[in-house]
């Protein structure tokens, strides 16, 4: 999950460049599919990392239940709904742990 946050920032700033670079007209394409590739191999690495570990958690029987994994398994392909499905397993799962009430 550190790592989806630290990208947000690349992310920013790739975006930066492909509008600075989209206003030029020398070399714009090249540059642009430059920045689109290495922004996808960022989007899929920081993606594997958490799929892992929601396998991994599955597996040792570390959370809370099997129907959230799943649905934060899903987001995970979707650009911002991954931070957000990966903050509420992880809090749910620390709910879970205290001991405190909750359903799902």
């Amino acid at each position: 999950m550190l790592i989806k946050v630290i990208h947000i920032p690349t992310y920013i700033l790739i975006f930066i460049l492909g509008v600075i670079m989209g206003m030029m007209f020398f070399m714009t394409f090249p540059f642009i599919m430059l920045l689109l590739v290495v922004d996808l191999f960022t989007l899929c690495i920081s993606d594997m990392v958490s799929i892992y570990s929601l396998i991994k958690g599955l597996a040792t029987k570390n959370m809370c239940s099997k129907v959230l994994p799943a649905i934060a398994f899903v987001c995970q392909f979707v650009w911002c709904a991954d931070i957000i499905s990966l903050l509420i397993v992880a809090a749910v799962n620390k709910i879970k742990k205290t001991g405190l009430p909750i359903t799902l």
